[in-house]
């Protein structure tokens, strides 16, 4: 029984380690959290992020060791993940004049989880993460660990767009603030990798 709880506590801290840290994922999350008229909007990105993350645990479990990306690998994915970021943040952009909360854009539960999943599968953090802290998650997995790392996921799934529209409702300048960050997040991380491609073609 101690055994099973240390595994789910691990598999927790796993699935944070992943889903809490900031990123293109969560970046697209705040975005669609201050701009849908409903907290869980953000979340059903984070849902659609987290069957990425799935995906990847069936691969890695699957494939049974992780394998080194070549270089045309590499330029593929920074590329394609560079791509989407710019897309997201363009369209992330045209919220910038805060429209009254009772015209907020309705939910549209697709989009926001497809937004989600595609962020997940071309986002080279997340990949690199399974290639190595998710290979050692799967070298010692476990039904209570891997329990416990989606758990942790949809801890922080919830709870983060919950407190940014409890933010939202109660302070004028959250939604700037937060719709900055989101930009900010995903410009930033798609001109580095812009630049890795860069740096993989020119040498």
């Amino acid at each position: 029984m101690l055994d099973a709880l240390a595994s789910f506590g691990v598999g927790v801290l796993l699935g944070l380690s992943i889903a809490a840290p900031p990123g293109p994922a969560n970046a697209m999350i705040a975005t669609h959290a201050v701009t849908r008229k409903r907290w869980w909007a953000g979340t059903l990105v984070g849902f659609g992020a987290m069957t990425a993350d799935a995906t990847f645990l069936v691969i890695t479990y699957l494939v049974g060791r992780a394998v080194q990306p070549g270089e045309n690998m590499l330029v593929a994915i920074y590329g394609t993940g560079a791509c989407v970021m710019f897309f997201f943040a363009y369209n992330a952009s045209r919220k910038w004049r805060k429209p009254p909360m009772d015209q907020l854009q309705e939910v549209r539960p697709t989009h926001s989880y497809i937004s989600g999943l595609a962020i997940g599968l071309t986002n080279p953090y997340q990949i690199l993460w399974w290639l190595t802290a998710g290979l050692a998650f799967i070298q010692s997995v476990g039904l209570a660990m891997v329990a416990g790392f989606f758990c942790g996921i949809i801890i922080w799934t919830v709870s983060f767009p919950w407190a940014l529209d409890f933010a939202k409702r109660r302070i004028e300048k959250a939604y700037h603030g937060v719709l900055l960050f989101s930009l900010a997040t995903l410009v930033i991380l798609g001109t580095w990798l812009i630049l890795q491609v860069a740096v993989l073609l020119l040498t």
